[in-house]
């Protein structure tokens, strides 16, 4: 025989999961069960639960949460706070720009003969890459979420600073005859 499931969250958020269906039986349910649920409630403060967007931005579109792995990022959060929520989206792009920028930069090395010594991943606020003397490019990870083609001149950029570690007329030069 099924039974009713009734449950009370973090944030005070009531879950009932109930073979009846006539709304009868589902109120009399409740009603049996007030004193706990009130008690429940009680032990909960009322925090307000943190809103996960439904849709992400990604490569200039938007795409729905569900679609990415970002929202089992989340599903694996102990306490989903706001500033919990954040560093799972940081780490969600981050994740996404060691799998897709390896692969952009392989693609412009070997169109331009060059080779960068290391990739790094970060989230940055005024940048969108760097280049180090070493040759070791650091990507902003927030490129996740501007188009392709926008991606693809950042990674000419940085692979170019191997070459003319300024902005020089021949660095211009050599960025334009890849973009």
């Amino acid at each position: 025989m099924c039974r009713s499931i009734l449950s009370v969250d973090e944030y005070g958020e009531i879950t009932l999961k109930t073979p009846y269906r006539k709304k009868e039986k589902i109120i009399a349910f409740l009603k049996k069960e007030e004193e706990w649920l009130r008690s429940a409630l009680a032990k909960y403060k009322r925090r307000k639960k943190p809103n996960v967007p439904l849709e992400v931005e990604l490569f200039d579109e938007i795409v729905p949460t569900n679609q990415t792995k970002l929202i089992y990022l989340i599903a694996r959060l102990k306490e989903r706070t706001p500033e919990s929520i954040e560093r799972a989206y940081d780490r969600f792009y981050k994740e996404l720009a060691k799998e897709y920028l390896p692969q952009r930069v392989a693609h412009f090395e070997a169109k331009m003969g060059l080779r960068c010594s290391g990739m790094r991943y970060r989230k940055m606020k005024r940048r969108w890459g760097s280049c180090s003397k070493e040759g070791v490019i650091t990507f902003n990870t927030n490129l996740l979420k501007r188009d392709k083609h926008f991606i693809d001149e950042v990674v000419v950029h940085e692979l170019a600073h191997l070459v003319h570690f300024n902005h020089s007329q021949a660095f211009h030069r050599l960025v334009k005859r890849y973009i």
